[in-house]
């Protein structure tokens, strides 16, 4: 009965902790403010997967139970039915919501979810996880799924052999090298190759290994000494981490993740002690003065009570509740609330849409957990035999179903034809960008020479006469030059770079982004002065450079220039400005003509997929810019260079907006953008006539 006891109070103290980190993503995604750093909560769930598996397989290889065949087969039946149920309803439901781009991006990640790879397809799929498109991807949270997949298929492999051909003793000293090195991995991946530290199982290992050097500790049974101290160090260091990180620049931030996985290692060690301590009363909130307490001094008493009260949080019915369902209730939140939020409502969830939505979520969750989990884990109902045929028998069907929604290309006839050509314009975009457009942020970055992004009139040892230099806005407008260049006979160039526009001097998110942009930067100069390039068209999401990517606020985004010291500047607006005049005046030490090319409207939602979905029957469609203010913030910067250095400004809101401040987001049943701010190829040749002006004086000056 003893044993009982502290097995019962052992699995408590885990799935409080399992709820707490579930509950945290949850909020996050729903919006509930004081979880901005919710996020976490998969960090703290690699900790918790890590230590109880390395607990499993330690316990049984010292009791010579230990099997593949048990432990893969017990991973079958924990994980399989209850995905495979949800990625079966979300492809039902889906087929009624999503356009036929993203019903086809969401057959591929199915196919990655039955090949165990989900993370590393949406990581080249979805890219950001923390950008606006995210919601069009219901299985987007599948990613911390692939990474505990491929953890189940490397570390018992690995673990059975160290175990059999090293001393135990060796073992300690192993997990603990192999903890450091992924440390070091993790904050070099995070330095240099943020999306890729985020995605993929090598940075997110050494997570995984702190449950792992943990379990090993607590199986010779010690625990770290002060587990008082522990315990509230690691609620704090958790709180601190769901309270304080942020999403904005949470790629190039290893803080939050040292907050979340060590916290959540702390407070596991802090409350392993509980099993051996039964006389902690679940009835009271308060210690009672035994005699032990009395020699206390009052801040140890102060130590204990609230180590005691965490204690009892943490084994809360309730809690326990939610967390022996969070498996569950992790697999439903998203694409409930990714479903919603694509078709219904776009813009921020009123609460008690978020409340429903919650709610929904813990329906389905216990439904799952009850008539799925609970009966597949069960040997006596379902045979070992059973559970594989059946297993593999569904996921086949996952994989027919995917491929037959991409072999038929989503199917876009359950929306009709204008809404299929709205949802084309997802891709339409610029055909150079698979070669000419490049990404800082890739450990192999380079740029191709100036003689493969050609655009414009391309004869034979024709001289280069314009280049359109910038970020992903320079390349989704680069159709449009292409188009005039034929017209009038003239070659350009194209050359542009993922999130860094022509700002010289300025800094980057990371390092070796930094050090890409400045090479891409001094590489474009040197093509511009060996070729005797007159004409230079700058063209950049310039806001973006000064405030967050989509809204205006005073928060730096992701690919902008850091709120800190750059030559000397204080604010993002004034290195902003430092920034773009020194790009101007190199180039007009070069004898160079500057065309700069204003900010193109953004607006608040996918645009092809709005179009779609909501304005099928209209060839001709105008929406309200939603961020003017982001474009007047920084507009006299550009009147500045204009009257400084006499830079031509030339203004796409003239030729896509009009005076009530309504923008053109359709044309002749086309979707102007292929998202929410970047112009579709059907959208930038809706510049002609802005740009026509430049054309002209570009042909009579030859």
């Amino acid at each position: 009965m003893r044993a009982k006891t502290r097995r019962s109070t052992y699995r408590s103290d885990i799935d409080g902790l399992r709820a707490i980190a579930v509950l945290a993503v949850l909020f996050f995604h729903a919006g509930v403010p004081g979880f901005s750093g919710g996020f976490v909560g998969v960090d703290m769930f690699f900790v918790i997967s890590g230590y109880l598996i390395t607990g499993i397989i330690l316990r049984e290889c010292r009791a010579n139970t230990f099997s593949f065949k048990g432990f893969y087969l017990r991973r079958i039946r924990r994980i399989l039915p209850a995905l495979i149920v949800m990625v079966t309803t979300t492809i039902i439901l889906a087929s009624f919501v999503l356009t036929a781009f993203d019903f086809k991006m969401l057959a591929k990640n199915v196919l990655a979810t039955v090949f165990m790879i989900p993370n590393i397809s949406i990581w080249k799929t979805s890219g950001d996880y923390f950008s606006n498109a995210v919601d069009s991807n219901p299985l987007l949270h599948l990613w911390s799924l692939g990474v505990e997949e491929q953890y189940y298929l490397l570390f018992p492999l690995m673990l059975f052999l160290l175990i059999r051909y090293l001393h135990l003793k060796w073992l300690w000293g192993l997990l603990v090298v192999a903890l450091l090195s992924g440390i070091g991995f993790a904050f070099w991946a995070v330095s240099f190759k943020p999306t890729f530290a985020f995605y993929w199982l090598p940075p997110r290992a050494w997570e995984l290994l702190c449950g792992a050097v943990l379990a090993y500790y607590h199986l010779r049974q010690q625990s770290i000494n002060g587990q008082r101290l522990m315990t509230l160090l690691g609620s704090l260091m958790i709180f601190l981490a769901i309270v304080i990180a942020r999403n904005n620049d949470v790629y190039a931030d290893f803080a939050h993740q040292i907050l979340a996985v060590v916290g959540i290692t702390l407070l596991i060690d802090g409350n392993s002690q509980r099993r051996n301590v039964p006389d902690l009363s679940h009835q009271s909130l308060f210690l009672k003065p035994r005699e032990e307490y009395k020699t206390q001094s009052s801040h140890d008493l102060v130590l204990t009570r609230l180590s005691h009260w965490i204690s009892l949080f943490l084994s809360w019915p309730l809690l326990v509740g939610i967390g022996r369902i969070s498996y569950s209730l992790y697999l439903w939140h998203w694409p409930l609330f990714s479903l919603y939020t694509y078709r219904v409502h776009p813009d921020a969830l009123l609460w008690y849409e978020t409340t429903a939505l919650l709610a929904a979520t813990f329906v389905l969750a216990y439904g799952s957990w009850r008539y799925v989990e609970t009966p597949f884990r069960r040997p006596k109902k379902w045979n070992d035999t059973a559970v594989i045929k059946l297993a593999f028998s569904l996921q086949s069907v996952l994989v027919l179903l995917a491929i037959g929604i991409l072999y038929s290309g989503g199917f876009p006839q359950r929306f009709g034809l204008a809404s299929s050509a709205y949802s084309a314009g997802a891709e339409d975009k610029n055909a150079l960008q698979k070669d000419c457009h490049t990404d800082p942020y890739s450990s192999d970055y380079h740029f191709p020479s100036i003689e493969k992004c050609l655009i414009g009139q391309q004869t034979a040892n024709a001289p280069i006469r314009f280049l359109v230099w910038g970020d992903s806005h320079a390349n989704a407008v680069t159709p449009v030059f292409d188009a005039l260049g034929r017209e009038y006979g003239l070659a350009g160039g194209h050359a542009t770079l993922f999130g860094h526009a022509a700002l010289w001097g300025a800094k980057s998110n990371d390092d070796n982004a930094t050090l890409n942009w400045l090479q891409f930067n001094q590489e474009q100069l040197k093509v511009i002065v060996d070729r005797s390039i007159h004409d230079v068209f700058l063209v950049g999401r310039w806001p973006s450079y000064v405030f967050s990517a989509t809204q205006f606020e005073g928060t730096l985004g992701r690919n902008g220039i850091p709120n800190v010291l750059i030559k000397g500047h204080k604010t993002g607006l004034q290195a902003f400005r430092a920034s773009l005049e020194e790009t101007v005046q190199r180039l007009q030490q070069q004898g160079v003509t500057v065309w700069l090319v204003l900010p193109v409207p953004e607006m608040d939602r996918i645009m092809p997929r709005w179009l779609a979905l909501n304005a099928a029957d209209q060839t001709d469609v105008w929406l309200k810019a939603p961020y003017p203010e982001r474009a007047a913030a920084v507009w006299p910067v550009f009147k500045e260079l204009q009257a400084k250095y006499g830079v031509h400004l030339l203004d796409p809101s003239l030729q896509l907006c009009r005076e009530d401040g309504q923008c053109r987001v359709a044309y002749k049943g086309k979707s102007v953008y292929y998202d929410d701010d970047h112009l579709s190829t059907s959208g930038s040749l809706l510049l002609r006539e802005m740009l026509r002006p430049a054309f002209d004086a570009m042909k009579q000056g030859l």
